[in-house]
């Protein structure tokens, strides 16, 4: 994948997964076909586990996947219910079994994004720290 790919794919992942966006409008505000988009999209992985293979990470294919919790794994091709994953190994053991297909995460934008996931865990705990402080 060309370094022009790769940013378009990451533009067109970014707009198509972290927004309600219409595929033909994303197409189009990119312009590139609507077929191209679909070419070009990447899964967006969740934390788990496959239960078939124990592959990391599940992904969801497409946002009509993620609305109804249907997850597939990118190593094996099994497909089912996101509460059917099993637990993600430790951080370690998942790069040495991560697939080599660009998938991403959080944010969209990075493969993966862990530091998008940090600025999620911060926010998250500043927002309790002042919940329970203005409690008092």
């Amino acid at each position: 994948m060309t370094d022009s790919e790769t940013k378009l794919a990451r533009k067109a992942s970014k707009r198509y997964w972290e927004s309600d966006e219409s595929v033909n409008g994303i197409a189009e505000g990119l312009g590139i076909s609507k077929g191209r988009l679909y070419d070009v999209l990447r899964p967006l992985p969740v934390e788990g586990s496959c239960p078939k293979c124990g592959g990391t990470p599940p992904a969801f294919q497409n946002r009509t996947a993620r609305d109804r919790g249907q997850v597939s794994c990118l190593q094996c091709g099994w497909e089912g219910d996101l509460d059917k994953l099993g637990e993600a190994p430790p951080l370690e053991e998942q790069e040495s079994v991560r697939p080599q297909v660009p998938v991403h995460r959080g944010s969209a934008t990075e493969v993966p994004s862990l530091v998008g996931l940090g600025g999620i865990l911060v926010g998250l705990a500043l927002g309790f720290v002042l919940s329970r402080m203005l409690d008092r």
